[in-house]
């Protein structure tokens, strides 16, 4: 394909999606350093339906890290830090992790258990203000998981820690070591940290799902920082990936570092993969009521970003899909979605719960009034419950699809026998059967 044909394939590829209310955000992808598209879609606000634009705040969750990462990377450069300094050479408080260094929290290797795993996060932690030193008390008093080095496991602990050690060496707040050594450099105007208290202009406001959409759950955005508390527009972040993987805010030897896959393919502030034969960087983000996904291709010819404001949005998927029309790859771009949804009487009753063979998935379809609903789990194990449409029938077949996702359901009786293929919105298929028949397989 040329240019101008992998242009109308990345725009009807978010066509399609945007026609049927399956994305909330803003994508930006481009070609060997020039932007081919970038645009909002749907609403940064549903209250006051103020549209999202390129120009559009998101809070960015872990994609928070890199800038975290390359902080650390500058102080070392600076002569201030090692990579292999222990965490109680920096804070000294932290005497428990004296045989964690500063390499083992970077690279996800400490063992150090993810403060925003614990069973009272949601109910109570992320609800309340918090001093970096006030969450690192918590941190530490926890046992490791596993001898620093021995294992990788993904752990937000890690980067707060790195958050007070950044404080501690460079004697500033987290926010001032970013805006100086980052921000204000590249003039990207529309980046900072959050502090949950700052009236932050343009910022989107983030939704899940509950039948219907809702507000996210709160969160007090005063404790995250450099673990997943930043917010930016794709513009931004382009303009951040660009340079740094230029070489122009690092060294060389720091961007090897930064770039070399440890444990679990991931460097640091940066996961590991492939496409289409090509090594990516790459981290997913999300934060209560957004999502995120950046990937950048190690020879510097793909970028793709995408920032939603809906928490449940596809994020990975749409980005490997925009990543892989931009190296000429096919992908499917017609959903399955053609037809307006139908509302005809239903040929058969398939309501009810269903479960996979190996008893892990489950989704339950019930109706109230003419409604139809679809209770599964996604994201974290956390239950959400979508409205579904149906699009076609017979009589012993219904496809239904997600009013607010790219998924659908296709319900099949058998003699008297339902069960149904979920294709969900991160790409996989599941086959599932009806509570009463999984019943009636049982000896």
């Amino acid at each position: 394909m040329n240019k101008s044909e992998i242009i109308s394939y990345l725009t009807q590829y978010m066509k399609n999606l945007d026609n049927f209310d399956h994305f909330n955000g803003c994508v930006l992808a481009a070609y060997q350093g020039e932007v081919l598209l970038s645009k909002g879609y749907a609403t940064a606000n549903r209250a006051f339906e103020v549209p999202n634009s390129p120009s559009t705040r998101f809070p960015i969750g872990s994609l928070t890290k890199s800038f975290t990462a390359a902080a650390i990377l500058r102080l070392e450069e600076l002569g201030l830090l090692n990579m292999e300094d222990s965490v109680e050479w920096h804070l000294p408080g932290c005497s428990s992790l004296i045989n964690v260094t500063l390499h083992h929290l970077l690279s996800n290797t400490s063992g150090i258990p993810d403060f925003a795993a614990q069973p009272d996060y949601w109910e109570k932690t992320m609800r309340l203000p918090a001093t970096v030193s006030q969450l690192i008390e918590r941190i530490v008093n926890q046992p490791l998981h596993f001898e620093p080095g021995r294992q990788y496991s993904y752990s937000n602990s890690n980067y707060i820690i790195l958050t007070a050690v950044i404080e501690t060496v460079s004697g500033q707040s987290y926010s001032s070591f970013i805006q100086k050594e980052w921000l204000k450099p590249l003039g990207l105007h529309d980046s900072g940290v959050l502090d949950g208290r700052t009236i932050v202009k343009n910022l989107a406001t983030g939704y899940s799902i509950d039948k219907m959409i809702i507000y996210s759950e709160y969160i007090d955005m005063s404790f995250p920082l450099g673990a997943y508390g930043m917010y930016s527009t794709v513009k931004d972040l382009f303009t951040w990936t660009e340079a740094l993987f230029s070489g122009r805010m690092l060294t060389e030897r720091s961007l090897k570092k930064m770039c070399t896959p440890y444990k679990g393919k991931y460097g640091y502030g940066w996961g590991f993969d492939k496409l289409s034969e090509r090594e990516v960087v790459c981290h997913f983000g999300d934060v209560n009521g957004f999502c995120s996904e950046m990937l950048r291709s190690l020879d510097g010819e793909v970028t793709v970003i995408v920032l939603s404001n809906f928490n449940i949005t596809p994020v990975t998927r749409i980005n490997r899909d925009l990543a892989a029309i931009l190296c000429n790859e096919r992908v499917d771009t017609t959903p399955w979605i053609m037809e307006e949804p139908l509302y005809a009487s239903l040929p058969f009753d398939f309501q009810g719960t269903y479960y996979s063979e190996d008893g892990e998935a489950l989704i339950t379809l019930y109706s109230e009034g003419s409604t139809y609903f679809m209770t599964l789990p996604k994201r974290y194990g956390a239950v959400y419950t979508l409205p579904v449409k149906q699009i076609s029938s017979s009589s012993s077949s219904v496809l239904m699809i997600s009013s607010n996702t790219p998924e659908s359901i296709q319900i099949i009786k058998e003699e008297n026998k339902l069960f149904i293929h979920h294709h969900d919105s991160d790409g996989t298929i599941k086959t599932l059967t009806r509570a009463e028949e999984c019943k009636k397989k049982q000896p």
